[in-house]
């Protein structure tokens, strides 16, 4: 079944009455459309997803031996100093194993959303990628909209029901699948926001507190969870202004994805020197998978030179 159909079979479940579906039944069909989903992953390549506006990029810390900490934003309850964050491209691989996610060690192991640029295929990467000292390029893909407003549409129906089959579905496919939480046109200029439930839990949300001035209004986060699920009109905006920031939540994918990059210039002799496989001339970026293997040189256009 193509992933369309799977989608579409899916959405029919959710328009059903509440006194009408079926909670098992639904759960196939679900269960159909996460299967297409990820056989679709496996044919995801940079070009395609580049033009097609579904390709972020994140400048991430390219040591991954120290753990990276960041202040955060505290509420009215409690107060601590730090955040831990593993939010380096040598860290990737711990956000794509669903078991990190299903058995809750998100705060232990630091594995908390992520800002990032959706690319606009309007423009050129280099125009849109801003280079910082000890950064590497990371580009990640996203799902159709379609597939995150039904994750979404699952949710909704999943938390009516805690102790049903759709709520174990939905923890599941949650674990799997790489989303924009937060989107705007703007650079929203997020830290992390520290709560505490009512049973003494800490939980870090990060995109939930701005930088300087304090919590996000919830009218403004409601706005950009909005934006999120309709990022091809309500992020790329197509303003010269535009910063398309997103804030991710990477998850595995069926298609060694993310890839690092290398960004050009690396000259002949260096690239040798390196053990890179070719040059990297200059707005261009070699990629290279998790599995350590190099997949193919891309030039600022977006465009796939050279296959690996």
């Amino acid at each position: 079944m193509s992933l369309q159909a799977a989608r579409d079979k899916a959405f029919e479940q959710i328009f059903l009455a509440k006194d009408v579906i079926n909670e098992r039944d639904a759960v196939t069909f679900f269960e159909l459309w996460l299967e297409a989903l990820k056989l679709w992953e496996m044919k995801e390549d940079f070009e395609t997803a580049f033009q097609e506006n579904r390709m972020c990029m994140r400048a991430a810390p390219a040591d991954g031996a120290a753990q990276t900490k960041q202040s955060f934003t505290p509420n009215a309850v409690r107060t601590e100093n730090d955040v831990l964050i593993r939010a380096s491209v040598p860290h990737t691989p711990l956000f794509l194993d669903p078991k990190n996610f299903l058995l809750k060690k998100k705060n232990e192991l630091g594995l908390h959303d992520v800002s990032a640029v959706l690319l606009s295929s309007d423009k050129k990467i280099s125009a849109q990628v801003f280079p910082k000292v000890g950064r590497q390029p990371l580009f990640i893909p996203i799902p159709h909209e379609k597939d995150l407003l039904l994750l979404h549409c699952i949710g909704h129906m999943a938390k009516q029901n805690k102790a049903g089959p759709i709520y174990e579905f939905y923890k599941n496919a949650s674990a799997r699948i790489t989303r924009i939480k937060y989107g705007s046109e703007d650079d929203m200029k997020t830290t992390f926001l520290k709560t505490v439930d009512s049973q003494q839990k800490v939980h870090y949300r990060y995109g939930d507190a701005h930088e300087t001035a304090g919590p996000v209004s919830a009218q403004v986060l409601q706005e950009r969870r909005s934006n999120a699920l309709f990022y091809q009109s309500r992020v790329l905006t197509g303003k010269v202004t535009e910063n398309n920031e997103v804030t991710l939540k990477i998850r595995q994918h069926a298609g060694n994805w993310p890839q690092a990059a290398v960004p050009g210039p690396v000259p002949p002799s260096e690239a040798k020197s390196m053990g890179l496989p070719c040059e990297v001339p200059k707005d261009h970026f070699l990629l290279v998978g998790f599995d350590l293997k190099f997949k193919s040189l891309v030039n600022d256009e977006g465009k796939i030179v050279k296959r690996l």
